[in-house]
């Protein structure tokens, strides 16, 4: 659960951002939408020791074109990243599911082809920066679930790069995303210098 300071924090960073958009981008010059999914994430490298874990990533975004086919888009997502982890002992197995919040803020730019707008596929790619919400730790052995803050371990920022591709049917899209974090995610807890990695599927509507 997030913390009251926290909530505080993620609604005047979310404000700032809408309000420094509003003020950049002329309403009609632009388009906007909301979409989210499904993600796989997990840390890199593959020896830190934990595997893949299903979470999810939705939010808002703006995009305005700055030629015919080639536009900038700010977005504002909230994204769950999950990774797990399984140990098996001489008596007992021990399996882990680390859940990671954060309110992510990717600007990419996007290149659009083809000219029909009832099917339009697009490429993009940009950076993020991103503020971490919450960490919990959820551990289950010999049948007993344990559910602990786990925030202290867990870096409070991290920035990164994003890219991916996106088919856009109308007012409709459907998407595929990779975010790579380029910092460290762990505070020292892991012998590798543990980063984010994300494959995201979402699906949008453009207002």
């Amino acid at each position: 659960m997030w913390t009251t300071k926290e909530r505080c924090t993620a609604v005047r960073t979310a404000l700032a951002f809408s309000l420094a958009l509003a003020a950049a981008v002329p309403l009609s010059a632009d388009e906007a939408g909301v979409k989210g999914g499904a993600t796989r994430s997990t840390f890199f490298p593959s020896g830190a020791g934990w595997d893949a874990g299903t979470g999810f990533q939705a939010g808002a975004f703006y995009e305005r074109p700055l030629t015919s086919r080639v536009s900038v888009r700010p977005e504002l997502f909230v994204a769950r990243r999950v990774t797990t982890s399984e140990s098996v002992g001489p008596d007992i197995a021990f399996g882990s599911a680390l859940r990671l919040d954060y309110l992510e803020m990717p600007v990419v730019l996007v290149r659009s082809f083809g000219t029909s707008d009832r099917l339009r596929p697009e490429l993009f790619a940009g950076a993020y920066v991103a503020t971490r919400l919450s960490a919990r730790l959820s551990t289950e052995a010999a049948g007993h679930a344990l559910d602990e803050d786990f925030a202290a371990e867990v870096e409070r920022h991290d920035a990164g790069f994003v890219a991916g591709g996106a088919l856009r049917l109308r007012r409709w899209l459907a998407e595929l995303r990779y975010t790579a974090g380029l910092r460290r995610a762990d505070t020292g807890w892991l012998e590798e210098r543990a980063k984010n990695r994300s494959f995201a599927v979402l699906a949008g509507l453009r207002f």
